[in-house]
């Protein structure tokens, strides 16, 4: 799918964006705290109240001693993420005041990944005590409400002009390639979260409630690298299509900008959550550099793809 750049008057432009703030303006409303109104009644979800209410719980959960320290770990995580939440969902408020396209994709990204996060850990905290469905449905909804936002976005955004050179697509193609090269050539992340998991595994100081607690974060953590890489390597073959190999060269307007878009903010938010399962439940019993600099790599290399195409649109 080739990016086609649409030339339009300022005022065509001023008309265009003011649609888009039109699509946008009920999700907006209900990502800024989290709290969707209904229109009848005193009715509502409010989701940080829920989650709230589950960190409470799991702290007073008739848990082993052993494993209550690893599962209140989860739930302060927990409280964490929704505080980052809601501090994304009043930056993206203020972007969308200001028709600020560019920081409304950012921040409903990082807000999505932070919403990612909560996921992860709710399913993690699921383990040890009984959570409500209703509060897991407000979380399905607004996580479904933030990836809709940003699908919205990129759709708009892939249809401006941007001024992407054959240089970015080759930066970009290069970011990428991290993903293919983790999968397929030096899998450093897949070792080192099995060294981390063999730590864990060969640790005779652990208590059997603390180690099944940790198994458990592991199980997880294994399910949030395989969904990351997978979009990571979506993203590699996307990029791909720019090069021209006859040529040698990139040809940016080859880049399917909005897939490629989802498919980084995925990759993003996935691996978001999987350094959150890491740090806030696994890191106090067993580290490993390898894990942590391949981690923190997949993270960035996404952010940078993201960010390149950010820069070249013409705001």
């Amino acid at each position: 799918m080739e990016n086609t750049p649409q030339t339009q008057t300022p005022q065509e432009a001023g008309v265009k964006l003011e649609e888009l703030k039109k699509k946008l303006e009920e999700y907006v409303e209900d990502l800024e705290d989290l709290v969707h109104e209904y229109d009848y009644g005193d009715f509502e979800d409010n989701l940080p109240a829920g989650l709230e209410s589950i960190s409470k719980d799991a702290y007073n959960a008739d848990l082993a001693k052993s494993e209550e320290e690893v599962v209140t770990s989860a739930a302060d995580a927990l409280d964490e993420q929704v505080e980052k939440a809601l501090e994304q969902g009043k930056a993206l408020r203020e972007a969308y005041d200001k028709g600020d396209v560019v920081n409304m994709l950012s921040k409903a990204i990082e807000q999505y990944a932070n919403l990612i996060a909560i996921n992860a850990l709710l399913k993690y905290i699921k383990k040890y005590i009984s959570v409500w469905s209703v509060i897991e449905g407000d979380l399905e909804t607004f996580t479904k409400k933030a990836s809709d936002t940003i699908a919205i976005l990129a759709n708009y955004i892939a249809q401006q002009k941007l001024e992407l050179e054959a240089e970015d697509a080759e930066d970009i193609h290069n970011d990428t390639l991290y993903y293919h090269d983790l999968a397929e050539n030096w899998p450093d992340l897949e070792e080192g979260l099995d060294d981390v998991e063999s730590e864990i595994e060969n640790d005779p100081e652990l208590k059997r409630g603390t180690y099944w607690a940790l198994k458990n974060a592991l199980k997880l953590m294994w399910e949030y690298y395989d969904t990351g890489l997978s979009y990571g390597v979506g993203g590699e073959e996307i990029a791909h299509a720019t090069y021209d190999d006859e040529e040698d060269t990139y040809k940016p307007e080859n880049l399917d900008v909005e897939t490629l878009l989802l498919n980084m903010t995925e990759t993003y938010a996935y691996f978001t959550a999987l350094k959150v399962l890491y740090d806030s439940i696994v890191s106090d019993y067993a580290t490993n550099e390898k894990f942590e600099d391949a981690l923190n790599r997949a993270i960035n290399r996404a952010k940078d793809v993201i960010d390149i195409i950010l820069e070249s649109y013409n705001n």
